[in-house]
């Protein structure tokens, strides 16, 4: 859930306290159980658009990394803080450029990366050599300088 609110985070305000938190909690609109929810829902999502999630893309690709330091896990949390903004906050919504808007057109631009990563893994669990690499700014400076430590990572 930190994962969410580091997208989106002034949606993680503690009212009672008057205070941003770190994390979605049972003091914040919308509450931990809210957010887990809808993330399940986005993982359910990505899930049946790729059906087995291949492990290079669950990966970290840093050391000590969590969830949203994996290729799919990033996606579900854009895709999750997209759906918090839509369905807790529609009154701040409206047009493209409403915050609903962008991390939506955010989140499918990064599941049709994710789906075509996921089709193009070869049977050794490789980059099948037709994959089109992503510009360096879109992955961590270790990474665009080769020194990737998983095998998502080293692509």
């Amino acid at each position: 859930m930190s994962d969410v609110a580091a997208i989106v985070p002034t949606r993680a305000y503690d009212a009672s306290a008057g205070e941003i938190l770190p994390t979605f909690t049972s003091s914040t609109t919308p509450t931990a159980a809210q957010v887990g929810g809808i993330i399940d829902g986005i993982t359910t999502e990505i899930m049946g658009r790729l059906g087995e999630v291949p492990v290079q893309l669950a990966t970290p690709v840093r050391e000590g990394g969590g969830p949203a330091d994996t290729p799919a896990g990033h996606c579900a949390a854009v895709g999750s803080a997209a759906a918090v903004e839509l369905q807790f906050y529609p009154d701040q919504q409206g047009g493209s450029g409403s915050p609903a808007a962008m991390l939506e057109a955010r989140y499918q631009r990064l599941l049709e990366r994710l789906a075509g990563a996921a089709a193009n893994i070869g049977d050794d669990g490789t980059p099948a050599a037709d994959v089109a690499t992503a510009p360096d700014y879109a992955f961590p400076a270790s990474v665009a300088t080769g020194r990737g430590t998983s095998t998502w990572a080293a692509w």
